[in-house]
């Protein structure tokens, strides 16, 4: 396996607190490595999207598991597999502690104890499996180690008929640690919207069984990190770790990337939300979604 990180190119200058903490990159791989990434995913990965039944959907996230690209003996692409094999490592998981670890320290105390104490286990890390199935499968299968991590290549379907977004105002599972957005953007696609939005909280949240945001009047935007080529938007996932994604304009265009998530189901969730799950929350939530508002 090739050492191929997309946190080679981190320096302090790209880490923020504001809203929470998160890590920006511009430029994550030089031009000779993105490019061969770029020309296998075009050519290999997408022989592999076009299996998938959302493919024929519109604006859907279709994804591949690192599993299914690690084990798969008909695809052609080292550096996929290297990629996939590389960010599910306890080496990369180490790589993500380093910067985040005084913000894990202050703001999720018990995981931090988790790492220093288990780090050395042979059960510390594995390949996340299950992707497909129910999170109670996802938990009973992957609860032996401490984390299990994902990297998963993924397109979004072209968007055809009018603005609209993936995934509004949200955090992501409690079972998740971090979450990383790497983009690979087509050189010919001009289209506006898709980015990431980060949100700041103004009083307290509340949040849907699905942890959707209930009340958006008390978040306002912070940053837009914009879809792009060769960057990367990385997160630690925490209560205030509101994020969304923009409407996206219209277009025949699909949106290439890959997500890069730790998520841990030997215990309980990794912290605690303000859920407000009732019948009323969740049609106005539906009638929304409904409406792209």
């Amino acid at each position: 396996m090739e050492k191929i990180s997309v946190l080679n190119n981190f320096d302090k200058n790209k880490y923020f607190l504001d809203p929470y903490p998160h890590l920006i990159i511009d430029k994550v791989f030089d031009e000779k490595i993105y490019d061969e990434l770029e020309k296998d995913f075009q050519k290999s990965l997408l022989r592999e999207f076009k299996l998938k039944k959302e493919f024929s959907k519109e604006n859907t996230r279709v994804q591949l598991a690192a599993s299914e690209i690690s084990n798969n003996k008909n695809l052609e692409s080292k550096i996929w597999k290297d990629f996939v094999d590389y960010h599910c490592s306890k080496e990369f998981f180490l790589e993500f502690f380093k910067i985040f670890e005084n913000e894990i320290y202050k703001l999720l105390p018990e995981v931090h104890k988790k790492i220093i104490g288990n780090h050395n286990n042979e059960n510390f890390i594995k390949m996340r499996g299950a992707f497909h199935k129910s999170r109670s499968e996802l938990k009973e299968e992957n609860s032996k180690s401490e984390f299990v991590l994902d990297c998963q290549p993924s397109i979004t379907t072209p968007n055809i008929n009018g603005q609209k977004t993936v995934r509004g105002p949200h955090v992501d599972s409690p079972y998740k640690l971090y979450a990383g957005l790497f983009y690979l953007r087509d050189i010919n696609d001009k289209l506006e919207g898709g980015d990431i939005v980060l949100y700041k909280s103004k009083t307290s949240v509340k949040f849907n069984n699905k942890t959707n945001v209930i009340n958006d009047n008390e978040i306002e935007q912070s940053k837009i990190f914009k879809y792009g080529k060769n960057n990367l938007v990385m997160h630690l996932n925490t209560p205030l770790t509101i994020h969304g994604v923009s409407k996206r304009a219209t277009g025949n265009y699909r949106r290439n990337l890959v997500n890069i998530i730790a998520e841990s189901y030997k215990e309980d969730k990794l912290f605690k939300l303000n859920y407000k799950n009732n019948i009323f929350s969740n049609i106005s939530n539906k009638y929304k979604k409904y409406l792209n508002l």
